[in-house]
């Protein structure tokens, strides 16, 4: 096994009277805490013990032998912090439920969709059944499931992110599984990136009440907040829907790349463009409202720069300028107060790359 950047052995007894001292400090730390999380890192270097191998065959799982683990931590320190829930995840490896293994009364699974498709419903997309199939389980075998869902990509958050018909009815499945609580991860540390204001107050509507009309709320956010311009964005998302849909067996994921949104076509971009361009001139007499639809068309530009590198390659190329089109929007962008363009790099690192046409 590795030493570095590696999970912990979950089968080391030793490591778990530390772990739960480790918590137990935390908790002495912190007395105001009702939710501590005990979960894996964010890496796929999980302990190859003998004995970590064969408690995993056991369950049929990682996360059996994890969250067996969790039980210890909680069961321990549950006397002490009556009233603080163990939280762990259940994420890539540890998704699947586990076969014998029962989170205690005291832990919370909080379930993540990484892998899942945000173009389409959970529910009802094959692409999404194995992440529908595994957060069933554990509702079956659980009443304390919590939700980590991914509202953006996180490779490219001025990427037009088309969630906007699937997330309405996966807040409504949510809700139908009993599911507790839930936590859409978006674009944080991006806060000019694709519409974030009206995806964050219509999540907040849905997830308060999981039974209003998502279309009613995109209506009424529009008018309020881009005004004259609010005819021009519903046809704009509209087009990013359609587009989106038009291919059932084509999906993406929170890390796609622009070679992925094939449907993102020169003519679709310069559709998305014109009713950009109509949102502008509706609102040309406001400011604020400007200013707004100023930012929402970022994504569009972005969305040209990006896929203009595949169409200059393409079989029937087209005539088209990336480093141009890519200069434009950093500009604008920089401008707008855009902090970052994806999630592992600096402006200045993303605007390196994409300038030397990478």
């Amino acid at each position: 096994r590795t030493a570095d950047n590696a999970q912990l052995c979950l089968t080391n007894r030793e490591m778990i009277k530390a772990l739960t001292s480790a918590v137990r400090d935390k908790l002495l730390e912190n007395k105001d805490v009702d939710i501590i999380s005990v979960s894996q890192n964010d890496n796929s270097n999980f302990c190859q013990c003998a004995e970590c191998q064969s408690a995993m065959e056991d369950e049929g799982s990682l996360s059996g032998v994890l969250v067996n683990v969790v039980n210890t931590v909680a069961k321990e320190l549950e006397k002490e912090f009556p009233s603080v829930m163990f939280e762990t995840l259940a994420y890539q490896k540890t998704r699947k439920a586990p076969i014998g293994a029962r989170p205690r009364g005291n832990v919370i699974i909080r379930y993540c969709t990484i892998e899942a498709c945000p173009v389409h419903p959970l529910e009802t997309d094959d692409f999404n059944a194995g992440v529908m199939r595994d957060l069933k389980d554990w509702t079956n075998i659980t009443p304390n499931v919590y939700l980590w869902h991914y509202v953006t990509n996180f490779s490219h958050y001025f990427m037009p992110h088309p969630n906007w018909r699937s997330l309405p009815q996966d807040i409504k499945t949510f809700s139908r599984l009993k599911v507790k609580g839930v936590f859409l991860q978006g674009a944080f540390n991006a806060p000019h990136a694709d519409f974030p204001e009206m995806r964050s107050w219509i999540a907040a509507r849905l997830l308060l009440n999981p039974e209003l009309k998502s279309e009613d709320l995109q209506k009424e956010f529009i008018q309020a907040y881009y005004g004259n311009a609010a005819g021009p964005l519903r046809r704009y998302l509209d087009l990013l829907m359609d587009g989106a849909l038009q291919d059932e067996k084509s999906h993406l994921t929170c890390y796609s790349q622009p070679k992925d949104y094939a449907f993102m076509t020169p003519e679709w971009t310069a559709r998305a463009t014109k009713y950009m361009e109509e949102a502008r001139k509706s609102v040309s007499g406001n400011k604020a409202q400007l200013e707004r639809v100023n930012r929402a068309a970022l994504s569009v530009e972005y969305a040209m720069a990006m896929r203009s590198f595949e169409w200059r390659q393409a079989k029937n190329p087209v005539s088209v300028d990336p480093i141009g089109l890519t200069k434009a929007f950093l500009t604008k962008a920089k401008a707008s107060g855009a902090l970052r363009l994806n999630e592992a790099e600096s402006m200045e690192m993303s605007e390196a790359r994409m300038l030397g046409g990478r």
